[in-house]
């Protein structure tokens, strides 16, 4: 699959996005991803950081702030398999590697801040080669340090 290229876009993600109830029902790096997911869908999804995602919009506290009032539903992030040439083993700690499992998939985002505080507060559910984030359901894991407010019993 192509996920958000060409207008192609798996049918169960297109369906989970119809399905929503709020003003816009995800949000991806780039117009041009969001664009393609809003034609195939007609829905309306937030471009995060504009055409090359450098674009400071929104901002991580907008994000969150959309979130929290229910204004978007999902987070989706295209995952791309890169050949094993590209990726570098056995680097020493510290050289800029992270500490994340070299699974061999990569997820290019433009505003890591908004990714990674997506992925620490909410689970993952895959469909094609996208991952989709749920917002409306924050993953409870007792083994954060602050779980999300809505785990709280």
């Amino acid at each position: 699959m192509t996920a958000f290229i060409d207008g192609e876009v798996e049918p169960q993600l297109a369906t989970l996005l119809r399905d929503t109830s709020t003003p816009w029902s995800a949000a991806v790096d780039r117009s041009s991803v969001a664009a393609s997911l809003e034609l195939a869908t007609h829905t309306s999804v937030v471009a995060i950081g504009g055409f090359t995602s450098d674009d400071p919009v929104p901002t991580l506290d907008e994000f969150q702030t959309m979130v929290r009032t229910h204004q978007v539903t999902y987070y989706l992030a295209q995952e791309v398999r890169l050949p094993d040439s590209w990726r570098v083993r056995d680097q020493p700690a510290g050289a800029g590697r992270s500490d994340a499992p070299d699974n061999g998939w990569w997820r290019p985002a433009g505003h890591k801040d908004i990714a990674e505080w997506v992925s620490a507060h909410y689970s993952a559910v895959h469909i094609g080669n996208v991952a989709v984030y749920d917002l409306t359901a924050p993953a409870c894991d007792s083994t954060q340090p602050s779980p999300p407010a809505a785990c709280a019993k």
